[in-house]
């Protein structure tokens, strides 16, 4: 109505996120470092778009989204928030308005460029914590080695098809992405979206386990699992978990 004010008291806010610090998980307290803390997004296609919206949605206090791409109508078959009107947007200014509407508290910022080694440090900066949502290993190994340089955790994942994997990267604590893959398989023998096709559950799901991670490490970073491969399938319902050792000769890593 006209002439009415937009201000919300802080017990109507804290209600938006009751069943959140309800959890013992979390508490008051894990929720209170999630509403002080800032996420970067790399990558704002499937994994990407639906883990900043999860996290919108849970309360983070500010959110990096980085890509360089702009939306496609096929993007809208996998993907969360973007819609029709969007096709031909940036990914990063579709996705900024979604997770606005959805949640006006959070603080979204939006870069539209490409990780690279030359700018991976600055970007990764602004947070606290990067989630994966690139669809290459070139572009990973980029956001490793600048999280490992610079101390920063990070949620690996990857999908493809009806089933994909995630791994929390902690820094100096367990091992990165190179102790997992040395070296970038050839890309002729990586599944993609691209290749393989992918069912649109898949990424709600794998990201779905991103943003838990994420949420996780921000909420108590002692109680983390990092150094874990997780695999699920969604399809023929399946879930199995690996722990990696970290490698004593890792090009990234060994050095810490």
């Amino acid at each position: 109505m006209a002439g009415m004010s937009d201000h919300r008291t802080s017990e109507q806010t804290e209600d938006r996120y009751a069943r959140q610090w309800q959890l013992p998980e979390l508490g008051t307290d894990g929720h209170r470092r999630i509403r002080e803390s800032g996420v970067v997004i790399v990558g704002c296609g499937a994994l990407g778009s639906n883990s900043a919206d999860l996290l919108a949605r849970s309360g983070i206090g500010r959110l990096t989204l980085i890509d360089a791409d702009h939306l496609a109508e096929h993007n809208l078959q996998r993907v969360a928030s973007y819609r029709e009107q969007d096709i031909g947007r940036p990914k990063v200014e579709a996705l900024a308005d979604a997770l606005r509407a959805a949640n006006r508290d959070v603080q979204v910022h939006t870069v539209i460029d490409r990780v690279r080694a030359g700018n991976a440090s600055e970007l990764i900066a602004q947070g606290d914590l990067v989630i994966d949502g690139l669809d290459n290993y070139a572009s990973r190994y980029v956001v490793n080695d600048a999280c490992v340089s610079s101390g920063m955790p990070w949620v690996f994942g990857a999908v493809a098809a009806t089933s994909g994997i995630t791994m929390l990267i902690v820094p100096g604590e367990g091992a990165c992405l190179r102790c997992l893959f040395p070296e970038a398989p050839p890309p002729d023998s990586v599944l993609t979206a691209g290749t393989s096709g992918l069912l649109a559950p898949t990424p709600r799901l794998i990201a779905s386990l991103q943003v838990a991670f994420a949420l996780r490490w921000i909420s108590d970073p002692d109680s983390s699992r990092a150094s874990r491969l997780l695999f699920v399938d969604c399809w023929d319902p399946s879930w199995f978990e690996q722990p990696v050792a970290r490698n004593a000769d890792c090009p990234s890593c060994s050095i810490l």
